[in-house]
């Protein structure tokens, strides 16, 4: 074992995204960590047409095919063909740092307490100069990483790293689950005495949505992972009384930090307000639809 460069395999689900794919691939072919001590597994989920284009001209890549719908059933696929100590997560569409293996590699190597490193995800517009105004609520809020650790003890499969001896002692994602794979798995690494750690050195870009129907979207999968995490484990009428009041509270600590954006005009920050009641109602919404027998979205 090489306990300065251990070997590291970044796990990549993959589904109907080859261009964003081949993006990322170009980046982690360039990486400052040694290029023999990595390897890339992009694990397709039953996309209409295979990346192998794409991974065939990356060194580093293999790819492998798992039919059974969802991320975390192509991830736990993954974690099954790697052969690296250190496991590093992200996604097709993330755009990794051209350090950060070897930054996630030197936190996570510190000390064996700590049982997964989450990364800073940073949300990019597709215009810098003129994002929209639903980037601009993307930028700002899609991946708070740093207060998900500080206050829930997780990360997201975006840019996480962790080892393989944890992943064994607490088990893989949960396949089940459509969304919140990742906020079950780590607060399970949490709950066994690990410790997680938030590095912003360790970061990957990713693009922000830029549409209202995607965010609210992504709302709906939210709500459905956090409800397939919890119901079952719960009587409905225990389930709504714990969670209800809850979801209908207004987000006012979110609609503070939003207004105290001083850089942005009056107007802007009335608007990603607005954006920020209508993913907290959504939310809402989709978790009394699944109360009632609704079947929650994939991811």
């Amino acid at each position: 074992m090489n306990s300065l460069y251990p070997f590291v395999s970044v796990i990549i689900p993959h589904y109907n995204d080859a261009d964003r794919l081949g993006h990322c691939l170009d980046r982690l072919e360039n990486q400052t960590y040694p290029s023999d001590r990595y390897e890339i597994i992009v694990i397709d989920n039953g996309s209409d047409e295979s990346p192998e284009g794409v991974t065939a001209v990356s060194h580093h890549s293999t790819l492998v095919f798992e039919n059974k719908p969802g991320s975390y059933a192509a991830r736990n696929y993954g974690i099954s063909k790697a052969q690296g100590e250190i496991i590093a997560f992200t996604d097709s569409d993330c755009l990794p740092e051209p350090n950060w293996i070897e930054k996630g590699v030197q936190t996570i190597n510190q000390n064996d307490a700590i049982g997964f490193i989450a990364g800073k995800v940073d949300v990019f517009p597709l215009d810098y100069d003129h994002p929209t105004i639903v980037e601009q609520y993307e930028i700002l809020r899609a991946f708070p990483v740093e207060e998900f650790i500080e206050r829930w003890h997780f990360g997201v499969t975006a840019n996480i790293f962790t080892r393989l001896n944890v992943i064994n002692d607490v088990g893989n994602f949960d396949e089940t689950l459509k969304s919140n794979g990742d906020t079950d798995w780590c607060q399970r690494v949490y709950n066994a005495g690990y410790k997680p750690v938030y590095v912003d050195e360790a970061c990957v870009k990713h693009p922000a949505l830029y549409t209202l129907e995607s965010i609210y979207h992504r709302a709906q999968r939210w709500a459905g992972g956090l409800h397939d995490r919890y119901a079952e484990d719960h009587p409905p009428v225990q389930y709504l009384v714990h969670s209800f009041p809850h979801d209908i509270l207004p987000p006012v600590k979110k609609t503070w930090f939003l207004f105290q954006q001083r850089h942005l005009s009056l107007w802007t920050r009335i608007k990603l307000i607005g954006i920020e009641w209508m993913v907290n109602y959504a939310k809402t919404f989709e978790r009394v639809r699944l109360i009632f027998g609704g079947h929650s979205r994939r991811c």
